[in-house]
């Protein structure tokens, strides 16, 4: 994990849905902090290398809360979970975006 760079990525994930076993979608990883998310929700968190996967610490945020922001009633509902991230191929290093 230590050669892995600042960037952004395309990951597979287990445990982001409780009634599904794997998810898959884009990470931004910057120093130790990773951002993500799918069409279902974007998460936010620390993860730490483990070989070739990570596990993040994340809160899960639902696309419904932008939505209820904008009509303005914001109604912070977030989880927090731990993230297996895996098969993680970069697709651009932080320089180039």
């Amino acid at each position: 994990m230590g050669d892995r760079v600042n960037g952004f990525y395309y990951a597979r994930w287990e445990a982001l849905y409780p009634e599904s076993l794997c998810g898959h979608g884009v990470i931004f990883l910057k120093e130790g902090t990773v951002f993500g998310g799918d069409s279902q929700a974007c998460f936010a968190g620390e993860y730490e290398g483990h070989g070739d996967e990570m596990i993040a610490r994340v809160k899960i945020f639902s696309p419904d809360q932008a939505y209820s922001a904008v009509g303005g009633q914001l109604e912070e509902k977030h989880q927090t979970v731990n993230l297996f991230l895996q098969q993680i191929s970069l697709i651009c290093d932080e320089d180039l975006i």
